[in-house]
This record gives structure tokens, C-alpha cells and sequence, in this order.
């Protein structure tokens, strides 16, 4: 899945209106969204990502707490079942606080 995930990260910028991203239960690893997140703040419109479920581990949370901080609009998150242990979950808090607009956050386990 990792592969999907590289070939489909720079489309994702082309959909100018894009709001909506649900990745959720697609086994991308921290590969994949490592893809995902490079283009992630060329999405100006995203205001919901939902990558929970994909075994994103202590590594796909870095990934996604580096680009965190550059997607402006971004109001809601799902990042929850992706065993990121207590290294993920501190990295994750790191750019959780580089993101003034988040309103909702799931962690769940």
C-alpha cells in the first residue's frame, strides 16, 4: 500500500478543491505517508485528514507532526489505531503545537 500511497500524494495538490481526505484502514505504513504528507501543505483547502488504522508507527507520526505545522487550514485529525507508542505520541504533541487551527483530534486506540 505504501506504493499506492507514493502514486497518489502528487494528485493530490491538482484537487484544488480538496476538503476531505480519509486514508483510514489502508495499510500505507510510514512510507506511504511520509508521500502523503510531503504534498499535504500544498492542499490549501484541507480541512479534514483521516489516517487512522494504518499502521503508521513511532515514524508515520513524525511524518505527520513535521507537516502539521504547514497545513493552515486544517481543522480536524484522525490519527487513531496506528500503534504510535509513547515516541510517536510525543512527536505528534510536537506539531500539535504548531497547529493553531485544529479543532477535533481522534486518537482513539
Amino acid at each position: 500500500a505504501t506504493g499506492g500511497a507514493a502514486r497518489l500524494a502528487p494528485e493530490l495538490p491538482r484537487i484544488r478543491a480538496l476538503s476531505h481526505l480519509d486514508l483510514s484502514m489502508n495499510r500505507i505504513g510510514a512510507g506511504g505517508m511520509e508521500a502523503i504528507c510531503q504534498t499535504l501543505p500544498a492542499c490549501t483547502r484541507l480541512l479534514h485528514l483521516d489516517v487512522s488504522d494504518n499502521d503508521l508507527g513511532a515514524e508515520g507520526a513524525r511524518h505527520v507532526s513535521l507537516a502539521l505545522p504547514r497545513c493552515s487550514s486544517l481543522r480536524h485529525l484522525g490519527v487513531g489505531g496506528n500503534r504510535f507508542g509513547v515516541q510517536g505520541a510525543e512527536q505528534l504533541a510536537a506539531g500539535l503545537r504548531d497547529c493553531p487551527s485544529l479543532t477535533h483530534l481522534n486518537v482513539r486506540a
